[in-house]
């Protein structure tokens, strides 16, 4: 039979009176047996059938297709069985036959359900966004749709469904809904063919750079790579900060293209930017959106693989996962001063925390500290709120618990303790409901080195040694390091600030420090090892041991370093510039003092004025004059770490303080 024919031969099942599985059997069968009869000449052509059949028994009943996937796996075992009563090469040549016809309907199936499956997603999408009040509400509808957190994910090819389906769509609609729907199509389609350019490009920033150094600092970052590989297309867009640039105007660049360059070259903060682009269009955020997307997905996806590459790995997909939050965040929080773009400083949060979220769910989720995330105002509430709706519609809610714990202390390092103290409160409160023990201990933790920020040192010690006795009945090496080290850290601030100066009174405080390292350093957790060597280099500092104290913070600088806490890195440059203070030697305590201002400031830690109250001692000791002597002398040793625009802006910062 010709395969255009094929849709035209169909059956009359038997009603939904009979036993369940009949109707299917049927379907079943007589696809079987036209296979046998040699009708289908190509896989196509019995996935054709195979559709046209289940259309038509879906128009005389309701379908479930986990019934019919029952009876075909039934239908397999049968012919298997039959097949299994001979010997390898006496099986009759139909029973043979029938088998691998099983085999094939199976795979048409596989086919036909995700087809369908992804054709009633897409189509309940559209309805969503076309029934969207306002463009605001159908671009918080479309995020709803395309968030990562979602199963399953809509793909590229699944976008550019939806766009069709949108294009449909609009020309039934009103004209101020058409002129919405359009700039939501343009835009997907914008995005998908921006993808479609940086296909082979998502990693290639890492090979194309001298060193291959892998990361999102300035001189490493894909961003200026990135925005080559885009071509120049014409937009609307205009901004002030680009009209400099008379080789290259922004009227030749996307909105995409000229938001890769704004961050590759750091002349100005997203947020500032953003408080500018009063002019672009809905279609223009939906095109960066589609984009970013894909990159963000891409280069996790890459570096997950990397697991067992030093150079990248979990380091740089925490990384990822955090750039691309912040520059949303940055965006949400600049678009909000523009009335026109106000409707979208929402949906932008709100994509901050679909990143977070996602984030959340990884094995190598930060919970003990090293990435940092700040929220204003509203915006925290957002995240409850937001946090709240999907997390309550499944089972557990870790992932809640575990975005407020980075929450949690992210506020401690910007010198928010009462905020940090809410945060973990909550997330220890929602960890215990979702029995996630890990995210418990850490938030109990959290709570004792918030308490001894706040030099509560009796809560400190009491968090510290329910968290060791939790960690100890888990299982949780990890956990145990960090209590032992908030326990020996806490004793030791107590005791100091009791005047116990007796060194005999420290030993049992000094042991849970050290029985804290050795365990991160056997499970080579730097973030832990690079507290732990930290807490016992100020240990060392309050009980007057200098010498001691610099061994500790080199080695929990390099800890640090390693781990990419640029919190811990900068507290640990400040004390070694008190060590280097109390052993009199300037030149060091002036190199480290200005390294530990500089990368806390950049953070906005408060604890970058412990440093600069250092160094305004120092330049009062040795004089102004002396000063800037000494400063220059440390010049290339600066300049290594900070580069040439930190050491330019030291002298503003002590200005500052």
């Amino acid at each position: 039979m010709p395969q255009a024919e094929l849709s035209e031969t169909t059956v009359d099942y038997p009603q939904e009176s009979f036993m369940p599985h009949e109707p299917y059997s049927t379907l079943i069968e007589t696809l079987l047996g036209r296979y046998l009869s040699g009708e289908f000449l190509s896989k196509e052509a019995l996935q054709h059938a195979f559709a046209t059949e289940w259309q038509q028994l879906s128009s005389q009943m309701t379908v479930e297709g986990e019934l019919l996937e029952r009876c075909l796996s039934e239908r397999e075992q049968e012919l298997q069985a039959q097949a299994g009563q001979f010997s390898k090469d006496q099986v009759p040549a139909k029973v043979e036959r029938s088998c691998r016809g099983m085999k094939m309907l199976q795979k048409a199936w596989e086919e036909l359900a995700v087809k369908t499956q992804n054709a009633t997603i897409i189509t309940a999408a559209t309805q969503k966004i076309v029934a969207a009040p306002d463009k605001q509400q159908a671009l918080l509808a479309l995020l709803g749709e395309l968030d990562l957190n979602r199963t399953p994910i809509f793909t590229n090819q699944d976008i550019e469904q939806l766009a069709a389906a949108l294009k449909q769509s609009g020309q039934n609609r009103s004209l101020a809904a058409a002129q919405d729907l359009k700039q939501v199509t343009s835009g997907l389609k914008k995005g998908l063919a921006a993808c479609r350019r940086l296909q082979s490009h998502v990693t290639g920033w890492i090979f194309d750079a001298p060193t291959r150094e892998a990361g999102f600092q300035r001189g490493q970052s894909p961003w200026e790579f990135w925005a080559r590989k885009l071509d120049a297309t014409p937009t609307q867009t205009t901004n002030a900060f680009f009209q400099a640039e008379p080789a290259q105007p922004l009227a030749r660049l996307s909105l995409t293209q000229t938001l890769f360059k704004l961050i590759a070259q750091q002349q100005i903060s997203i947020q500032q930017w953003a408080a500018q682009a009063s002019t672009c269009q809905l279609s223009d955020w939906i095109e960066l959106m589609i984009v970013m997307r894909f990159l963000q997905r891409g280069l996790v996806s890459w570096f997950d693989q990397q697991a067992y590459d030093t150079r990248v790995g979990p380091k740089l997909s925490i990384s990822s996962y955090l750039t691309f939050a912040s520059i949303w965040s940055e965006l949400a929080v600049g678009t909000r001063q523009l009335a026109q773009q106000q409707s979208f400083s929402d949906a932008y949060f709100q994509i901050t925390l679909q990143i977070l979220r996602s984030f959340a769910q990884q094995s190598y989720f930060p919970l003990y500290g090293g990435v940092f995330a700040a929220f204003d105002g509203g915006y925290l509430n957002m995240t409850l709120d937001y946090l709240d709706v999907p997390l309550k519609q499944v089972e557990g809610t870790h992932e809640k618990a575990r975005i407020l714990t980075l929450l949690g202390y992210s506020q401690r390092a910007l010198g928010r303790n009462q905020q940090a103290l809410d945060f973990h409160q909550q997330a220890l409160d929602v960890a215990r409901t979702a029995k996630d023990r890990a995210c418990e201990i850490a938030n109990l933790n959290h709570l004792s080195r918030t308490h001894i920020s706040l030099k509560e040192y009796a809560q400190a010690i009491d968090d510290s040694q329910r968290a060791l006795i939790l960690s100890r009945e888990q299982g949780d090496r990890r956990g145990e390091a960090n209590s032992l080290t908030n326990l020996g850290f806490s004793q030791v601030c107590a005791a100091q600030q009791l005047e116990q100066a007796d060194p005999d009174r420290y030993v049992i405080s000094m042991r849970y420090l050290q029985q804290g390292l050795e365990i991160a350093e056997k499970l080579n957790d730097l973030q832990s090892q690079a507290l732990c060597h930290s807490s016992l280099g100020i240990a060392h500092l309050t009980l007057s041991q200098p010498q001691e104290a610099i061994r500790a913070l080199e080695a929990g600088l390099g800890a640090a370093n390693l781990s990419g806490d640029s919190y811990l890195k900068g507290l640990n440059f400040t004390n070694l510039a008190e060590a280097f203070h109390v052993l009199e030697q300037p030149a060091s305590a002036i190199h480290y003092g200005c390294l530990g201002m500089y990368l806390l400031k950049q953070i906005e830690s408060p604890d970058w004025s412990q440093a600069a109250g250092l160094l305004t001692v120092l330049k009062g000791k040795v004089g102004a004059d002396a000063f800037q002597d000494l400063l220059q002398e440390q010049r290339p040793r600066i300049i290594q770490e900070i580069g040439v625009d930190g050491y330019d802006f030291i002298p503003e910062l002590l200005a500052q303080y």
